[in-house]
């Protein structure tokens, strides 16, 4: 059975036709209690068959009681957030950080420490480890997206939202496991907007098909030209399968991973209830700070929003202006090194986030660099080249696809690769 077919279908699928029936009922009470019974109902769903295929040989039933079993431990720590925010989240003093805190913590107890990594291989008695992090699906989004609906409350951009409110958008299956990071304040408006919720947007059935073209078809494609389709088969390759690997594997998340935003945007379109864009045309991307402005946007404008920002503001206001340089320098490294362990714990990730932190930081010389020494004219006529913008473009994706190599390796896997060219 193609597990990642049946997962799909859950979510793009079965989930917008009853989710459209159950937001189409005229009583918004039981309206936003059966759409969040059907997000719960969903997410669990994709967390059995999401790990379903790794039992091989082990104990299946216990493989379901542990499922349940977390789950059911997972909607005991969100409600937990939902009771801190109603508490704390108009505080004054330092409490006022506990709503925004304590996702964060649960997000690193379970995916970077030794409690993440507890295996349960003897107990369900399989061949593949399942580790407790295994059991906590779509934990990183889910930890930015309700520590972000903390800010938005605080800055009156919206109301505390009430417990099933809280929880179907904290679950909010299209974008539980690979994003957006999606704003409470587009979700309350479509959740509330009855009009809204009436309509069915033709564009969201194209943005769907698109999607899964991308997703399912030339995904998989570039996938097996890449470094786990080409390079790791166990034959010696030549320098131009790298080049190839590394193009390819570019090309394959970005398919991968816009492909599957595409179908997350059009899903909730069909729901009335809109998603941010998560990509830009991020391929043709000038410089490493355009890049970031187009690629995972919401998550560059999370970092920007909850630590670029208030952090730059804390050191100028303690240094002063004067080292306003080696702030944004500062600020940067330092969302680039969250950026980077976000997305994983081993230290090809750090790598991964320092060397676009690194490509930012020279992108912001260079810039000041031209403008101190052109004049404006001159300054325009270099922006405007399209010589000199067609050898940005090129270099820009050159420099992303070969940062890509840390992100999609481990230092072992990474060791086998260049072991492997002759």
């Amino acid at each position: 059975m193609n597990f990642q077919l049946l997962s799909l279908s859950i979510v793009f699928i079965f989930y917008p036709i009853l989710g459209k029936i159950i937001l189409l009922h005229h009583n918004k009470s039981l309206r936003i209690a059966l759409f969040t019974l059907l997000n719960i109902l969903g997410v669990l769903g994709l967390s059995l068959v999401s790990n379903i295929n790794k039992i091989n040989y082990g104990n299946f039933s216990v493989y379901i009681e542990l499922s349940i079993l977390f789950f059911i431990f997972y909607l005991i720590l969100l409600i937990t957030e939902f009771y801190l925010i109603k508490k704390y989240v108009h505080e004054k003093g330092h409490e006022r950080f506990f709503p925004f805190i304590f996702p964060i913590i649960i997000l690193i107890v379970f995916k970077y420490t030794p409690v993440g990594s507890f295996s349960f291989e003897n107990i369900l008695g399989d061949k593949t480890p399942h580790n407790v992090s295994t059991f906590f699906l779509g934990l990183s989004y889910m930890a930015f997206r309700t520590s972000y609906l903390t800010i938005e409350i605080r800055t009156n951009a919206v109301p505390i939202p009430k417990l099933f409110e809280f929880l179907s958008f904290s679950l909010f299956l299209p974008t539980f496991l690979m994003g957006p990071i999606s704003q409470y304040k587009d979700y309350y408006k479509g959740m509330n907007d009855n009009n809204l919720m009436n309509k069915i947007n033709n564009n969201s059935f194209m943005r769907m098909l698109i999607g899964a073209v991308k997703l399912l078809f030339l995904g998989n494609i570039l996938n097996q030209l890449s470094y786990s389709g080409l390079m790791l088969d166990g034959y010696s390759h030549d320098k131009s399968d790298l080049i190839i690997s590394v193009i390819s594997f570019y090309l394959f998340l970005y398919c991968n991973f816009s492909g599957y935003c595409d179908l997350s945007i059009g899903c909730a379109g069909l729901l009335g209830i809109k998603i941010n864009e998560n990509f830009d045309n991020p391929l043709l991307s000038r410089n490493i700070k355009e890049f970031w402005n187009k690629w995972h946007i919401t998550l560059s404008k999370y970092t920007r929003d909850v630590i670029f920002t208030p952090l730059s503001k804390l050191l100028i206001l303690k240094y002063g202006i004067d080292y306003n340089n080696l702030v944004i320098v500062f600020s940067t490294f330092i969302v680039f090194i969250v950026i980077g362990v976000w997305h994983g714990s081993g230290l090809n990730y750090l790598i991964f986030g320092l060397i676009h932190g690194l490509g930012v930081i020279i992108n912001f010389y260079y810039s000041t660099w031209l403008k101190n020494n052109l004049s404006k004219n001159m300054y325009k006529k270099y922006l405007d080249s399209t010589v000199i913008k067609i050898i940005a473009t090129a270099l820009t994706f050159i420099y992303v696809s070969i940062s890509l190599f840390f992100f999609a390796n481990d230092i072992s896997t990474m060791k086998i690769i260049l072991a492997s060219i002759k």
